[in-house]
């Protein structure tokens, strides 16, 4: 697992990298959400994962955390080094000295869940995010630097469908 959120996440973050400063406020056309806000959420996920398995709990408050109250007024290029905090946690997590016990159980908004099970559920869905980032890109006439493929995502449960 751990290499698989090293592979996403640091694509994740060449991917905000490439985003133009103007695009901040663009807004996707599935959702009303800023690409900004967008990029944040994409690795809050397994943020959040990980301070479930500190608390016992995974509220569905959890889930819409904004960019600007957690990072304050910020761009790309501070989305990005989160990002990579994130990972730092995450590898921490699950190599680290003190490695969590994936199987303790929390409680959340979907039922109870294994650490492990939340980990995996939020790999997926910056899998999914990341998928849609190039998307994204691709409707703004961005071309991702060396983007994830399909051999990348193997193993990884994400949704077939992309929106």
């Amino acid at each position: 697992m751990l290499e698989k959120y090293e592979i996403v996440l640091n694509a994740a973050g060449r991917a905000f990298r490439q985003l133009p400063a103007d695009r901040w406020d663009w807004e996707s056309p599935e959702r009303k959400r800023t690409l900004g806000q967008f990029c944040f959420h994409l690795s809050d996920r397994p943020d959040r994962a990980l301070n479930a398995y500190r608390v016992g709990v995974y509220a569905n408050e959890d889930r819409g955390r904004e960019v600007q109250h957690v990072l304050g007024e910020v761009g790309f290029e501070e989305v990005a080094r989160n990002v990579e905090e994130v990972l730092r946690r995450v590898k921490e997590a699950l190599s680290g000295p003190t490695v969590i016990n994936l199987d303790k159980k929390l409680e959340t908004y979907m039922g109870d869940k294994t650490a492990g099970e939340m980990m995996d559920l939020a790999l997926g869905h910056s899998v999914h995010h990341l998928k849609q980032l190039y998307a994204y890109m691709g409707m703004m006439g961005l071309e991702p630097a060396d983007p994830l493929g399909a051999e990348n995502f193997a193993g990884i449960v994400v949704p077939t469908e992309l929106f």
